[in-house]
């Protein structure tokens, strides 16, 4: 694409009525704005839109479930592509999976300038942006929210082409209809090459849990002689997963304290909140940071309810303590998870495929269902192998620390 250039605003699953998730307890001090979150990402899209005069915003999907939205989503959405119709930016949105445009109430009425494109089919258009003609290929993803690169055999190449999809490209082969793809339906940020094909997703622009951690927003594509990539974050609250690394920890105050150290000396945005998960790795700890203790359960509900320091907003919204003592103790749960499942297997290979744990017999059943187990030796020290298992991975390290003392 030669020329001056344009430039594209790329924002993909809103996901307007879509909660905020990972969330035990949500503070009282940001609940309006954890609840809110979804609608103000999505505010600052089409304000940046209007901030960097862009010639063309480009939604990929997603942007609600109309069937099961709000009221106030629907409105706002009116309201925001009438905006930018008022300020002279044309819209082109490609339905997602979720919002082909058949469930959309009737009453809702678009502008002009906005330019859908649904499942079904490869719709064309030719536009001028930034007084150049483009032709724009759009098309909505299918149900399962994927685009197929064959929808496009048969059509023409013309010299300046752009395709806008409401979902992701399932294969890259094939990607000869256009150099520039933008797509939706993931929800990292991602930049793809096949060939002479460049592909961007946007991402969502506001993550909902901790695998959303990290920036989200939109991305500015400006297209001239070369295609240049600035990713702007909208998000208005953002989750990230923070591990601290210490030699011991023996109570709650040990564990607080290394948390408010690492708070306090590392820099946070001021105008974003952030939901931090904290995983604490150290050589020695108690069981005192297992889930089971109500205790600490009590002492993570109330570290969440107020911000961890004064001049940020930073909220803890969990913590996991792993401890151990090398690499000869086992302390990883997925490890012995792994471990106590194949002890059970062994089990079922000895003839006891049978066995029920006490108390799942029926109330009418005189007889203990451990007394119909054989006592053969090998089944028996592997039932205690499983049962040894099964206090590790409720009691941890301590259990072999008091055993080996």
């Amino acid at each position: 694409m030669g020329g001056e250039g344009f430039t594209i605003l790329h924002a993909s699953d809103f996901q307007l009525d879509v909660p905020l998730g990972g969330l035990r307890w949500i503070p009282e001090s940001i609940e309006a704005e954890v609840l809110g979150a979804p609608e103000v990402a999505a505010q600052r899209v089409f304000d940046f839109a209007l901030q960097h005069q862009v010639d063309l915003l480009a939604l990929t999907g997603n942007l609600l479930c109309p069937t099961n939205s709000s009221a106030r989503s629907l409105s706002f959405l009116e309201e925001q592509f009438t905006r930018m119709h008022e300020h002279g930016i044309p819209v082109v949105w490609a339905t997602g999976s979720i919002d082909p445009l058949e469930n959309w109430p009737t009453s809702m009425t678009w502008p002009e300038s906005t330019i859908r494109f649904d499942r079904g089919s490869v719709g064309r258009r030719v536009m001028t942006l930034g007084g150049i003609d483009v032709e724009v290929l759009g098309c909505g993803g299918d149900a399962a929210g994927n685009i197929h690169p064959e929808w496009f055999d048969g059509l023409s190449r013309g010299e300046r082409q752009l395709v806008i999809g409401g979902g992701t490209v399932d294969s890259f082969k094939r990607l000869d209809a256009s150099d520039l793809w933008v797509l939706g339906g993931r929800n990292y940020a991602e930049h793809l090459m096949e060939g002479n094909a460049r592909m961007f997703y946007s991402g969502v622009s506001q993550g909902r849990c901790l695998s959303d951690s990290g920036p989200r927003g939109a991305q500015l594509i400006h297209v001239h002689d070369k295609i240049e990539l600035t990713k702007l974050d909208c998000a208005a609250i953002r989750y990230e997963s923070i591990n601290i690394q210490t030699d011991s920890i023996n109570n709650l105050s040990d564990l607080e304290l290394n948390i408010f150290n690492y708070v306090e000396a590392n820099s946070w945005e001021s105008d974003c909140i952030t939901l931090v998960h904290w995983d604490v790795d150290c050589k020695q700890s108690t069981n005192a940071f297992l889930d089971t203790s109500t205790e600490f359960m009590q002492w993570q509900q109330l570290l969440a309810q107020q911000a961890m320091t004064s001049n940020s907003s930073v909220y803890s919204i969990g913590v996991n303590v792993h401890g151990g003592q090398g690499k000869d103790v086992v302390t990883d749960g997925e490890d012995l998870l792994s471990d106590y499942l194949f002890a059970l297997e062994t089990l079922r290979e000895n003839g006891w495929s049978t066995m029920q744990l006490n108390g799942t017999a029926d109330s009418d059943d005189t007889q203990c269902p451990w007394m119909a187990v054989e006592e053969d030796l090998e089944g028996l020290r592997t039932l205690d192998d499983a049962a040894r298992l099964g206090e590790l991975l409720l009691g941890g390290s301590n259990l072999i620390e008091s055993e080996a003392a």
